[in-house]
């Protein structure tokens, strides 16, 4: 009689099984269970023989599978045709979330039986089929979160933390076709995504990935994981190319794919995001991130994946000759003035207003400032050169004025193309322009995109032929050289201004006191007059009174003031009037001083007959020309620029912001201050890549600070109540918080040192 088992396995994983366990309780393997059975393979049929007499046999075995190094699968059986009892199969699979086991069975010449055994009859057949199983569940995603290498703000002027959702489930994070909450990362930088993906039962141990698809693009995946029963924190890699400069954004749909069947299930709903890559840390003038919009400006221009030689080309083109309607800039060839905020020097630049006010002139300060902001946002480094003199200009493609050897004929009503020597031809009394690796960047004319050198670029940029040099002032009575060429510290903050004139010499200090009579700036009254009003509402009386509307304005805190920008529109004529306002801290000699660096910061060559004393605004007044379309005074501790875009007389609103500035006046210890308390740390040290967090011992709901230094500090979150640092490069930095009191305009200030370690 013959009680054996015989025994085969098919197993239809795409793992191989391999025995790890085997026994024979009665009888003995006459057949061995092979070691190994392949994926999608059938074993050999191996035997349990009974033993010599009335016996029968009884035995078990175990398979184990390695599934993608993330756990094991154990497949056991056991199974016995004894002489004297019923026969038995029994069969687990562990786990079996994602795969099942089944088994037929026969005895002697019967039928098989799935799942079943015949209770008697001999020998006894098993057949174990062991098969992927399909999984049944329904994934959600609850939250995406960053792990972003640098800050970036939103389009409503918020640094984004990434300890935060940049996505959630329980908010609403579009931002029209964009994100609330973009983010920046390194180039490179792949590992930039934690999703919170939620599991059912259905997915517990199920070996899985994750897929993200932008576009029907698959642009996201993670590594494999084994799912478990709720909340599961997925970090996802980006898979395209990100050496140079790269923007992604819109809505992500997600998939999860089961590894052992390769099944695919879809993630309900989708997951809106923004997201960044550049080469470099932005440029030091982004204390508190990149403003996203520059970012969503640039790039309609940008070649994605650009190297830094084609980046610089194409931000160049950029900012000379906008694509997009709305940002395209004049020249002002009837002021030179520069319309958001940078001087000479460089200092603070306004991208809000240059990119969504309705100012639409610039001069080449101007220019330098959006080009040299622009190169920072992605971390191109490059030296902001103040030139003095400069000259006529050859024949050249003029800032939104098109060719153009007579830059300022709007003054005197000639064409922009006049004689080398006609008398009406206007010159560049200065010029600004950026220089990276020696060579020349030029957005307001030309334009130079980086491949000349300082002297190729004067020598096309100069006219040296004109015999019209004869006729100007000094130093415009010989065109410029290269040893005319200062460097300068540039845009320093798009947050903070930064007012102090760092340029080597005055340039028209002594034209300026000839007409005004005097000019000083060395001695500060302690009981003078000092202006106080309220930040809401400024100056809007007097803008009514004069027929004009507030279209755009900006309130910016700095070291020693408060600077105002804003853009006014005349009801009855249409015509802009650009302005800035400096309520100084410091006094009415500051806002003298003010006065003189604002003169300073035109690009025509000024003499003191371009200079006419205004006594309804005081003895610190003037306007650049006789029409009345420029006016600068300094009253009190205020100085305030009003310049026209046209023809249009700016006194009668000048004068009603001279009233309004005489009727808010308090002695200096009548004015509100708030002081800057610093509860922790007053000195502390922080690792490169590491952070460390600076807090308040009251909430300081209108600050703002700036770094100085040899080190690099980023800022990661910023609140009322505290100011988180990342360290960046190691060295020293000096962190200056500088805060403002809404009621009265006054600035104080408080600093703290901290050193960046390696």
């Amino acid at each position: 009689m013959d009680y054996s088992c015989y025994l085969k396995i098919t197993n239809n994983l795409t793992q191989s099984l391999t025995l790890v366990d085997k026994s024979a309780q009665e009888g003995s393997w006459s057949k061995e269970p092979p070691r190994t059975v392949s994926g999608n393979s059938t074993s050999i049929q191996f035997q349990l023989k009974d033993s010599f007499g009335f016996y029968g046999s009884r035995g078990s075995f175990s398979y184990e599978s390695d599934f993608f190094s993330l756990a094991k699968l154990r497949f056991s059986a056991s199974f016995g045709c004894p002489a004297s009892d019923d026969n038995y199969v029994n069969v687990s699979v562990v786990p079996n979330t994602f795969c099942t086991v089944s088994y037929r069975a026969k005895s002697s010449d019967g039928s098989w039986q799935t799942n079943s055994v015949p209770k008697r009859g001999h020998p006894l057949y098993v057949e174990f089929t062991l098969m992927y199983k399909e999984v049944k569940t329904s994934p959600s995603i609850s939250a995406v979160y960053a792990k972003g290498s640098y800050g970036i703000q939103n389009d409503y002027g918020s640094l984004v933390d990434y300890k935060k959702p940049i996505w959630s489930s329980s908010g609403v994070f579009t931002d029209g076709i964009f994100s609330k909450c973009p983010a920046l990362f390194q180039s490179g930088k792949k590992n930039i995504l934690t999703v919170d993906l939620y599991f059912d039962d259905a997915m517990y141990s199920v070996p899985f990935r994750l897929e993200g698809y932008l576009n029907s693009e698959l642009i996201f995946r993670s590594a494999s994981m084994l799912g478990a029963r709720g909340s599961n924190s997925v970090a996802v890699d980006f898979l395209p190319d990100t050496q140079g400069a790269v923007q992604k954004y819109g809505d992500v749909s997600w998939v999860l794919v089961v590894l052992t069947n390769d099944q695919k299930i879809k993630v309900p709903g989708a997951t809106r995001l923004e997201l960044y890559w550049i080469q470099s840390a932005p440029g030091p003038m982004f204390t508190k991130g990149v403003w996203v919009k520059l970012y969503r400006s640039l790039f309609v221009a940008l070649v994605q994946n650009s190297n830094t030689e084609n980046l610089v080309r194409q931000l160049v083109n950029y900012c000379f000759s906008p694509t997009q309607e709305g940002f395209r800039k004049l020249y002002d060839s009837r002021r030179g003035a520069a319309h958001y905020g940078p001087r000479n020097w460089g200092g603070f630049f306004d991208i809000n207003k240059y990119f969504g006010g309705s100012t639409d002139w610039a001069n080449c300060y101007d220019q330098a400032g959006v080009l040299q902001t622009a190169l920072g946002a992605f971390g191109i480094y490059n030296t902001w050169a103040f030139q003095n003199p400069f000259g006529f200009i050859n024949k050249t493609d003029l800032l939104g004025r098109g060719l153009c050897n007579n830059p300022f004929y709007l003054i005197n009503n000639s064409d922009k193309l006049i004689g080398i020597n006609d008398p009406k031809r206007t010159l560049f009394g200065n010029h600004v322009y950026l220089v990276i690796r020696g060579n020349v960047l030029d957005a307001c004319q030309g334009p130079y995109r980086g491949d000349d050198s300082i002297q190729s670029y004067i020598s096309q940029s100069i006219d040296t032929v004109t015999t019209l040099y004869a006729n100007q002032n000094p130093p415009s009575n010989f065109p410029g050289t290269a040893n005319d060429v200062f460097s300068a510290q540039g845009i320093t903050s798009v947050e903070s201004a930064a007012m102090s004139d760092t340029r080597p010499t005055s340039i028209h200090s002594a034209a300026l006191k000839q007409v005004l009579g005097t000019l000083d700036t060395s001695t500060a009254q302690a009981d003078a007059l000092c202006f106080s009003a309220p930040k809401e509402g400024l100056f809007l009386t007097a803008f009514a009174q004069s027929g004009y509307q507030l279209s755009y304005r900006r309130i910016v805190i700095g070291r020693d003031g408060v600077l105002v920008l804003d853009s006014l529109l005349h009801a009855a004529s249409g015509l802009s009037v650009s302005g800035k306002v400096w309520i100084s801290s410091r006094g009415d000699t500051d806002a003298r001083e003010q006065l003189l660096h604002e003169v300073d910061s035109v690009q025509w060559p000024l003499t003191a007959t371009d200079m006419h004393p205004v006594a309804q605004l005081g003895d610190y007044a003037i306007a650049l020309g006789a029409d009345m379309e420029h006016v600068l005074w300094a009253q009190h501790n205020v100085f305030v620029s009003l310049v026209a875009m046209g023809k249009n007389n700016v006194l009668p609103l000048a004068q009603a912001i001279h009233a309004n500035i005489e009727g808010a006046l308090l002695t200096p210890s009548q004015l509100k201050r708030l002081a800057v308390s610093i509860l922790e740390p007053a000195g502390q040290s922080v690792a490169v890549g590491q952070s460390m967090t600076i807090k308040f011992k009251q909430a300081l709901p209108w600050f703002e600070f700036d770094y100085s230094g040899n080190g690099r500090l980023e800022a990661l979150s910023v609140t009322p109540e505290s100011v988180e640092f990342k360290g960046i490069e190691a060295g020293s930095v000096e962190v200056t918080f500088m805060v403002g009191h809404p009621d009265s305009l006054t600035v104080t200030r408080s600093s703290v040192h901290i050193v960046v370690t390696p």
